[in-house]
């Protein structure tokens, strides 16, 4: 489950797909909203966190604005964030940050500490503003070191 903000006119969505296609590449299977879920929102996100293992939380600053409900809309990545904390557990939520600016957590707010308290993040702030990859092989190299991450506590929760 790759939980995100899709960012305006989609822009945000776009890098989270070349996140996720990367992700599969390395063999992992995810639960991405590639098209907009149109009908039963709440019940398909729902099925998606009853269904994995482990999620991904791409944070960005609209993302923590929307986990402050700081934004006017129906706010899926509020819901998402804490159905997967209930669910899943922080030990099985990975924090992927895309804006520079949330890599300090200083910008976190209480919300995420308080929830998340001992997560570290992944740095992905590999796009430029247009949502290129500007540094291929050192996007890899992160998607590995992620892929790899996850797939150790996929293993502890099998031998647990």
């Amino acid at each position: 489950m790759i939980s995100h903000d899709w960012g305006k006119d989609g822009s945000n969505h776009d890098r989270v797909k070349l996140i996720d296609n990367a992700l599969r590449n390395q063999n992992l299977k995810t639960w991405f909203d590639d098209q907009k879920i149109i009908n039963d929102i709440d019940g398909e996100i729902m099925k998606g966190i009853d269904n994995t293992k482990c999620m991904i939380v791409v944070l960005t600053e609209n993302y923590f604005k929307s986990l402050k409900n700081e934004v006017h809309r129906s706010n899926y990545c509020r819901k998402e964030f804490l159905y997967g904390v209930e669910k899943l557990g922080p030990k099985n939520m990975f924090l992927v940050v895309l804006d520079a600016k949330m890599k300090d957590r200083n910008n976190w707010g209480d919300f995420i500490k308080f929830h998340l308290p001992t997560a570290l993040y992944h740095d992905l702030t590999f796009f430029d503003n247009s949502g290129s990859i500007i540094d291929e092989e050192g996007f890899q190299v992160a998607i590995g070191k992620l892929a790899v991450k996850i797939r150790c506590q996929i293993e502890e929760n099998n031998t647990s």
